[in-house]
This record gives C-alpha cells, sequence and structure tokens, in this order.
C-alpha cells in the first residue's frame, strides 16, 4: 500500500548505551520531524519524546537517552 505523506520511512532503532535508543530514519532536508513513543498500541496513545527534528541530510537521528523501564513503540511524524 501506499505511505502517508506524514510517516517516514523508519531506518533502524538502535541501543548504544543502556537506557537508551537511537531512531534512524529517511528524511527530506529542510523538513522537520518529531520521534513520538507509546508504551501500548492498543491505545493508541502517542506522546512526543523529541523537540522538533530539522533535517540536513538524507538520514536523521534522534536518541531517547531516557527509555529506562518497560516496553517502548516509537514512530516519527512528520511536522506540518
Amino acid at each position: 500500500g501506499a505511505r502517508s505523506p506524514t510517516s517516514p520511512t523508519r531506518s533502524s532503532i538502535s541501543s548504544p548505551a543502556t537506557g537508551s535508543f537511537t531512531v534512524t530514519w529517511a528524511s527530506v532536508v529542510g523538513k522537520t520531524y518529531r520521534v513520538q513513543a507509546c508504551s501500548d498500541l492498543v491505545s493508541g496513545s502517542w506522546t512526543d519524546v523529541s523537540p522538533d527534528v530539522a533535517a540536513t541530510s538524507a538520514t536523521s537521528t534522534w536518541t531517547d537517552a531516557s527509555a529506562m523501564g518497560g516496553r517502548k513503540f516509537y514512530r516519527v511524524q512528520l511536522v506540518p
């Protein structure tokens, strides 16, 4: 199916240090993105966890340094 223009392609999620996760995604230079997180996909209650991330290259990253405790899902949204 077609991808929503507000949902960039997620390239990867890695854990470079204990208690942190780095989200990396394909981006468009000049566009602004925001990372959101949710602990339960059923509830669909997404919360902004990053400041606005301005893309300066074809790949953008953001690290959640406070990813301790429990399960967490991430998504990246294009800021209108």
